[in-house]
């Protein structure tokens, strides 16, 4: 069993006992579990992410706005969080942007298989961050999807690069100096946004990858406690 990083798959997924969907289509499993039927590889992300969306996409800001997103970063996480965008009600356009060459060649790959190419998912090169979040639209959602922050410092942003008005911001590292988020929160104030920082995302990461371990059909109740027991460990670091 891992559950420490995703694992990248290849195309063949023929020696595998099960893989579901989202392993399918993103070509990434964030658990392997091994029994007597063989290996079994799942992903979590998309089920992590999708409550969190729909929440945030509840929003007036994002209702009366031009409903675009804006993901920085193509890794597990941000394409995991491209998919369930573009399922939600009402999104008419995704931007999701990524620093490697290599990685942007194999998103493409994943997208055009997904069908999700061209048309509401645009993929461009980590050097538009600034241009495409300053070009923004009032009440756009900005995904930090990157490590920047917390695996290594930094921000994906110019500390110059103005925040959409009335913007959504979701930072999805949960620990680590993340200046990109405290500029966000700095500044919803004056431009009439939110904030939200990835704690939420991560607790539930794990929760989904230990349904899974555990064979379980855990519900929100479940979830509940869970994150109270999360938040119980948290005040330890």
């Amino acid at each position: 069993m891992t559950t420490g990083h995703k694992t990248e798959l290849g195309r063949d997924l023929t020696g595998y006992a099960t893989v579901t969907k989202d392993v399918r289509r993103l070509r990434e499993a964030g658990t392997l579990r091994v029994d007597t039927d063989g290996l079994h590889a799942s992903a979590h992300d998309v089920a992590a992410g999708g409550d969190i969306v729909q929440e945030l996409l509840a929003d007036s800001r994002w209702e009366t706005g031009a409903r675009h997103a804006v993901v920085l970063g193509a890794g597990g996480a941000g394409l995991a969080l491209a998919c369930v965008l573009t399922e939600a009600s009402g999104v008419r356009q995704v931007i999701l942007t990524e620093q490697s060459s290599a990685r942007r060649r194999e998103v493409r790959h994943i997208l055009e298989a997904a069908g999700l190419d061209g048309g509401r998912v645009a993929l461009a090169p980590a050097t538009q961050n600034d241009s495409l979040v300053a070009e923004a639209p009032p009440g756009t959602l900005l995904v930090n999807a990157t490590g920047l922050g917390k695996d290594t410092p930094g921000s994906p942003l110019a500390d110059t690069t103005p925040l959409p008005a009335r913007s959504l911001f979701w930072e999805l590292n949960y620990r680590g100096q993340r200046p990109l988020l405290a500029r966000a929160q700095a500044t919803t104030g004056s431009t009439g946004g939110r904030a939200v920082d990835g704690w939420d995302f991560f607790v539930r990461s794990w929760f989904e990858a230990l349904k899974t371990i555990l064979e379980t059909n855990w519900g929100r109740d479940e979830l509940a406690t869970f994150f109270r027991c999360a938040g119980e460990v948290q005040k330890q670091w």
